[in-house]
């Protein structure tokens, strides 16, 4: 005779007292109650059964594994925030199996506006799964404020609920300036100012600039603007594509957004000065020792507008063939100087004045005696 006794409360015996004669054998069915466990597991215990006879006790281990997934979603809630029209937005939810064996779910939804992939799947134990969710602004009420929605999964471990919420956007595009005036570009040379556009709207403002003119050039072709809040444009010229023949150049920068519709009118104006290259210094030298100490140098006009030039020197020893020059862009002259007198000490000093409309350069002269370079310039 034993008796038997259970140490676990999920565990059922299909008897708890025997009797078994000597050399027979009694066969006994354990039965486990899986409702008694709140979540999966693998349990193993030592000690589960104990037989109790007369002449000796006994301990017999049991161990069992749950399948019992556990269903845990997140986020808890999904705010899309403002959804354009034409511009979806996206947001994702996880779905766990927290506990173990294997997940089955699906989702549903309430709401037109939006969109669910994949809609059903199955989680491993201690998997996640993403599901992506779209909305849609072009199936949200244009007059709503906002509107809400329910996304359900339904699984072997029960069911959860997220609510959901999404705005039409309404961005509204605004500029600091519609005539934008670059100023004067000096002989071509480029130009740059900045633009600046506002969102005074709801939402994202998304859209793109273009110009009308190849010499006008924005440093963005696409912009996205958050509400609120504005973004710089930078604005330049090309002025290898302006024409040639123009003193005056306007353009039109122009906005398209899902905010409405900018358009932003630039000028600029070209102004032609001549531009001089002279030799730091001029160097006379002796053809030989009877003759006056001369040189060559040029002056080049590297500029737009024709020069007129005059020319000064600062001792009466020194003598110029001309003493005035008109010279045209991208043009130059070669101008003869030479010193007519006696020779000059070291303390004796005179340099070349080139005068214009509105500058004035000043060469210095230097003797070259053979010896070495005497100036003769300050």
């Amino acid at each position: 005779m034993a008796h038997i006794e259970t140490k676990v409360d999920w565990l059922d015996l299909s008897q708890y007292q025997v009797r078994c004669e000597p050399g027979q054998g009694v066969s006994i069915r354990a039965t486990a109650d899986g409702s008694r466990f709140s979540q999966g597991q693998e349990l193993s215990v030592p000690a589960a059964v104990v037989v109790l006879s007369d002449s000796d006790v006994q301990e017999i281990a049991a161990s069992i594994r749950v399948l019992k997934p556990s269903l845990h979603v997140e986020p808890a809630t999904v705010d899309f925030g403002y959804v354009g029209r034409t511009q979806p937005e996206t947001r994702s939810i996880f779905i766990k199996n927290e506990g173990t064996g294997d997940l089955a779910w699906t989702v549903q939804k309430d709401a037109v506006w939006l969109e669910v992939s994949p809609t059903s799947g199955t989680c491993q134990t201690g998997e996640a799964q993403e599901v992506k969710l779209r909305a849609y602004g072009l199936a949200l009420d244009p007059d709503a404020k906002a509107e809400s929605g329910t996304l359900v999964i339904n699984s072997d471990a029960g069911r959860a609920k997220v609510p959901l919420r999404a705005a039409p956007a309404s961005p509204l595009i605004s500029t600091d300036v519609t005539l934008l005036d670059l100023g004067t570009s000096i002989n071509r040379k480029d130009v740059q100012k900045s633009i600046r556009i506002f969102n005074h709207g709801l939402g994202t403002l998304r859209g793109s600039l273009s110009t009308d003119r190849t010499w006008l050039v924005v440093d963005r072709v696409s912009f996205e603007c958050v509400m609120g809040r504005s973004i710089e444009v930078g604005v330049r010229t090309d002025m290898e594509e302006f024409p040639s023949d123009a003193d005056r150049g306007t353009g039109t920068i122009s906005i398209q957004s899902n905010g409405g519709y900018a358009e932003i009118q630039v000028e600029i104006e070209l102004q032609r000065n001549p531009r001089l290259e002279m030799p730091e210094t001029i160097q006379l030298k002796q053809r030989n020792k009877d003759s006056a100490p001369q040189a060559l140098f040029m002056i080049k006009n590297s500029g737009l507008a024709t020069a007129r030039v005059h020319l000064q020197a600062d001792a009466p020893e020194v003598t110029l063939r001309r003493e005035s020059y008109d010279i045209k862009p991208e043009k130059s002259v070669s101008i003869k100087i030479a010193w007519e007198g006696p020779p000059p000490g070291e303390k004796v000093m005179s340099r070349v004045r080139v005068k214009t409309e509105n500058q004035e350069f000043h060469i210095p002269i230097i003797l070259d005696d053979g010896k070495s370079d005497t100036p003769i310039s300050a």
